[in-house]
């Protein structure tokens, strides 16, 4: 197991050698969550409901939305393509590790940086933007 989160903590440290580059696709997020939030403020501007939906009801979809698709959409497996291509699948195999377990550390240990940094994001547009937000009713 040591193993594994040793391998967690180095794909962390991976993700985050090219600072600009996760920075860059960070403010790429927040952009995009931005776009939908003021463009359905717009479209809800001047009314009550839309389709049966309530502005804070589609505000909360957006933004919960947005942290689903940090956790969803982070993910390492894409490298697998370009390993493979480059051959470097082979040195993977022939470690006392398994395949499986080395995918699944490295993916988790970017969905947990991911959240972090969603987290942070949403906290501080929260404070900043103080968006109508709607707890279902149970």
């Amino acid at each position: 197991m040591k193993k594994y989160l040793a391998l967690a903590r180095l794909s962390w440290s991976n993700g985050l050698v090219y600072r600009l580059n996760f920075v860059m696709w960070r403010v790429r997020q927040i952009l995009s969550l931005l776009t939908a939030f003021f463009l359905w403020k717009a479209v809800f501007s001047g009314r009550d409901t839309l389709f049966g939906y309530s502005e804070s009801a589609m505000i909360t979809y957006i933004l919960v939305a947005s942290l689903l698709q940090s956790l969803v959409l982070a993910t390492r497996s894409i490298d697998l393509a370009g390993i493979i291509n480059s051959g470097d699948l082979s040195n993977i195999l022939v470690k006392p590790i398994s395949n499986f377990w080395y995918w699944l550390s490295r993916d988790i240990a970017d969905k947990i940086l991911n959240i972090i940094f969603a987290a942070a994001e949403l906290t501080i547009l929260f404070v900043l933007l103080r968006p109508p937000i709607s707890l279902p009713t149970i």
